[in-house]
């Protein structure tokens, strides 16, 4: 069994929402597990398609000890500190790409993620409401005036719009662009080569962190990269079937605590053995 500071040198990263958060609730346990794990010398964080905005709404119910990675990858922010520590931005054209599927698509949902927040272009109707809650209310934002930089550009649709959506994306802007596959509710776009593997690769690098010495736990296709990129990775029970198959290891459901049990499994292995 490990000693005191078993986990030196260990860095979890989670998915956030069907991962480690649920319709407003996370588990105790994992609060617990992760105190256990921070309180022994590891590293805990998130790596989500949020916005820095809307995960410092939450921090108050839990404890990171390192920079999160969000929008896909696109940013990392250190919460302590309220820096950005690296971001990458899309392209210019990203905003026009916008507007074009906002002309020619005229039922799609458009969401513009800039370096911390949210701006919703047209709403939708596609997601569960559960995972509604942070995105804004009221009056949309003028596609045409809006001119921050962007992280990423998501399209609500039905499948077969994103697919249409996509293939425009291809043939008009070859290149240009990260996206998430399959393609099913959600359409996602970041910059070139970002994803929440990439983001992780840089946050090691910020930490100091072997690669190899992190374990990622995710339960959707955009967690795939992350996955990949992570020395060890879970899925929690409830996560996609495709997702579980690239796993070594999968996990009770997010509502019983997916995070805790994946810590519970850490704590019975020496350096190495993961």
């Amino acid at each position: 069994m490990k000693t005191a500071g078993q986990f030196s040198g260990t860095l979890i990263v989670s998915d956030f929402d069907s991962t480690f958060f649920e319709r407003g609730f996370i588990a105790q346990r994992n609060l617990d597990a992760i105190r256990y794990h921070m309180d022994n010398g590891g590293f805990f964080t998130i790596n989500t398609a949020r916005p820095v905005d809307s995960i410092a709404g939450f921090l108050p119910m839990f404890r990171i000890n390192a920079p999160a990675v969000l929008g896909n990858g696109a940013v990392i922010f250190d919460y302590q500190k309220n820096e950005i520590l690296d971001i990458t931005y899309m392209e210019d054209c990203a905003i026009s790409l916008a507007r074009e599927v906002y002309e020619k698509f005229s039922t799609v949902g458009i969401e513009l993620y800039t370096d911390k927040s949210m701006y919703l272009a047209r709403p939708h109707h596609i997601l569960d409401v559960s995972v509604q809650e942070y995105r804004p209310k009221g009056k949309p934002t003028d596609i045409y005036s809006f001119e921050k930089p962007l992280t990423r550009v998501v399209f609500f649709a039905q499948k077969e719009i994103n697919e249409q959506i996509a293939e425009y994306v291809e043939r008009c802007y070859p290149g240009k662009f990260q996206s998430i596959k399959p393609f099913g509710k959600i359409y996602n776009l970041m910059g070139k080569e970002v994803t929440k593997g990439s983001g992780l690769i840089k946050l090691c690098r910020i930490l100091g962190i072997d690669p190899r010495r992190s374990i990622a736990i995710g339960d959707s296709h955009n967690d795939a990269d992350m996955l990949k990129a992570a020395g060890f990775c879970a899925c929690p029970r409830n996560g996609k079937e495709e997702i579980k198959t690239m796993c070594q290891l999968v996990v009770g459901n997010v509502m019983e605590g997916a995070v805790a049990d994946l810590i519970e499994y850490t704590k019975n292995y020496t350096e190495g053995e993961l």
